[in-house]
C-alpha cells in the first residue's frame, strides 16, 4: 500500500468519520508515531465548524447564564425530581439576549385569567421554558429586563420546587411598581 494523498471529497465524510480521524490522530501521537498527514489535518479543519458557526463566541460585555447551575431554593425546600420538571426547559449556557426570550400567556389565562398552575405546566410541555436561574440573573440585573415586561405584572420560571410540606411551587418575579421582587407560586393556585 502506498502513502497516497488523502483524496476523499470532504462532502462525503460524516461527523462520525471526522471524529474517527481525530481519534486515530490522537492514538498515533500517544504511541509516539507521527500524526496523520497534513492533507487530512486540513480536511478536518475544513469540516470542523468554527466557534462562530457554533455560536460559542461571546461578545465582549455579554452575560452568560449557566441554566444548569444549582438554583436558589428557599430554606427547607428542594428542587423537585427531574420527572416533575418540564423536560423541554432550556438548559446549558445561555448568552443573555432579550430577543431570544418571549413571555407566554396561555389562551386559558387570557379567557378569564384563571388557570391552575398544574394545568399550565401540562400545557407548557414541549415548549421551551426558562428555568429559575434566568430569573436569578434578571433579579440581579434588573436594568436588563425590558420595560414592556412590567405590563405583564409577573414572570414565572419553570424550575419546579418542592416546599417543606411537599407541595409543588415555581418561583416568579413580579413588578411592584418600583422594582422586581421574588415570590413563589403554588402549582395548585390559579
Amino acid at each position: 500500500m502506498t502513502n497516497a494523498p488523502f483524496r476523499t471529497d470532504p462532502r462525503d465524510l460524516t461527523e462520525e468519520d471526522v471524529a474517527n480521524l481525530r481519534a486515530v490522530n490522537l492514538l498515533r501521537k500517544s504511541r509516539g508515531l507521527p500524526g496523520i498527514g497534513q492533507d487530512v489535518r486540513e480536511l478536518i479543519t475544513r469540516l470542523t465548524p468554527s466557534k462562530e458557526e457554533l455560536g460559542l463566541i461571546v461578545p465582549p460585555g455579554a452575560y452568560v447564564i449557566d441554566l444548569d447551575a444549582p438554583p436558589v431554593v428557599p430554606k427547607g425546600w428542594t428542587v423537585a425530581p427531574e420527572e416533575e420538571q418540564i423536560a423541554s426547559r432550556v438548559r446549558g449556557k445561555f448568552v443573555w439576549d432579550k430577543t431570544k426570550v418571549a413571555l407566554h400567556l396561555d389562551p386559558g389565562q387570557l379567557e378569564d385569567g384563571r388557570l391552575l398552575g398544574t394545568e399550565l405546566r401540562k400545557r407548557l410541555r414541549g415548549r421551551p421554558v426558562f428555568p429559575v436561574q434566568l430569573g436569578d440573573f434578571l433579579h440581579a440585573h434588573q436594568d436588563l429586563i425590558p420595560d414592556e415586561w412590567k405590563e405583564r405584572g409577573c414572570i414565572h420560571f419553570w424550575t419546579v420546587l418542592r416546599g417543606s410540606i411537599g407541595d409543588l411551587y415555581v418561583r416568579y418575579l413580579y413588578w411592584d411598581g418600583g422594582r422586581w421582587r421574588w415570590d413563589c407560586r403554588w402549582l395548585g393556585h390559579e
